[in-house]
Parts: structure tokens; sequence; C-alpha cells
């Protein structure tokens, strides 16, 4: 019986340690997103901060307002589309979601404070600070769209984004899960012995 229990310890901590190790999820909430011609953004997007295949989003649904310039549009992924494009890129601070076909396009360019890829938590602000000074898209974070070969865009004027991580089961719970099960299993054959 000793020996039976010895391995079934053996085979839960190997289980406990073998199992698949989870990446850093960090969801990134838009807060208090406004634009220069009155509309908002709102929503989220989610990081995978050790991604390893290049692909660093997990998710991500964001819906900007109308406003003066430009009516609202929603970026939210979308595996199934088939007509056009639905992505979102990371480079460093900044995010770039864009939705579209040929020839017409939206994107929203979100230039963070922050190492979006190795921030985990906190509050951080668009970049430039001062959006007075966007007076071209390239450097501001804004809302940009293309009808073929007419451009525009409207900055963001305010708001913040925070991060935080999402809480994955830890080594821990599993070990404590699996030596639960190894003393219900070891009373269940007390009994029959």
């Amino acid at each position: 019986m000793h020996a039976m229990f010895r391995v079934l310890i053996t085979v839960a901590v190997v289980i406990c340690l073998s199992a698949e190790s989870h990446a850093t999820l960090v969801r990134w909430t838009l807060n208090d997103v406004y634009f220069e011609d009155t509309g908002a953004a709102s929503g989220y997007f989610t990081i995978d901060t050790e991604s390893t295949t290049g692909l660093f989003y997990s998710g991500y649904d964001i819906t900007t307002t109308p406003g003066i310039i430009v009516g609202g549009r929603r970026y939210a992924q979308d595996p199934n589309q088939s007509n056009g494009y639905n992505e979102l890129r990371v480079n460093g601070g900044d995010v770039e979601v864009s939705i579209g076909r040929t020839g017409i396009g939206f994107n929203l360019l979100l230039r963070i404070d922050a190492d979006v890829l190795n921030t985990t938590n906190g509050t951080f602000g668009f970049l430039p600070v001062s959006s007075i000074d966007c007076a071209a898209p390239e450097p501001c974070s804004a809302e940009r769209w293309f009808f073929f070969s007419s451009r525009s865009f409207r900055p963001i004027f305010g708001g913040t984004v925070s991060a935080t991580a999402i809480p994955e089961p830890s080594v821990f719970e599993s070990l404590g899960l699996a030596i639960g099960l190894l003393v219900i299993v070891r009373k269940r054959w007390g009994r029959t012995d």
C-alpha cells in the first residue's frame, strides 16, 4: 500500500510540474477617451506578454462614437471576417487596430506612454502628452480613415488606458488539487483493504 501511495504522489508531482505554463495576459481598458471632435472611445484589448508567435493579442473590442468629423466605428476581433481585414498590431507602446476593405479603411492608433508588451499593471496616458501638437496623424493617438486617395484623422484629446493582469491558476493551486485527490483516493483504497 505504501508503495502505491508513493507512486501516486510521484505521478501527482510530475503532472503538476509538467502542466502547460500560462502566458501573462494583460487587459488594457480605455478610460474616458475623447477625440478633438467630441467623439469618444471605449473598450479594451488583451495582450499576451509572453507570446512567442508574434501574435501578441488575444482579444479586442473598442467602440468609437460619432463626432463632428466622422461617425463611430466598432473595432472588434472577428475571426470569421471574410471581406476585408480586421487586425491589431503592437509595436512598443503603439497599438494599432484596423478594419476595412480594399480602398476604404479605418484605424485607431493608440500611442501609449508605456511598453505594452512589458507592462502588467498601471494607468497611462496617450502620446504626445499635448494633443494640440498633432498637426499630422502619424505622431498622434488618433482615429484615422481613408477612402481611396482621401485621408483624414481625428486626434485623441484626453483619457487614459489602464493595464490589469488577468489572474491565471497557479502551480500551487494545481498541486493542492492533486494532493486533495490523492487523499480521497487513499481513503477509498484504505476502505477496500
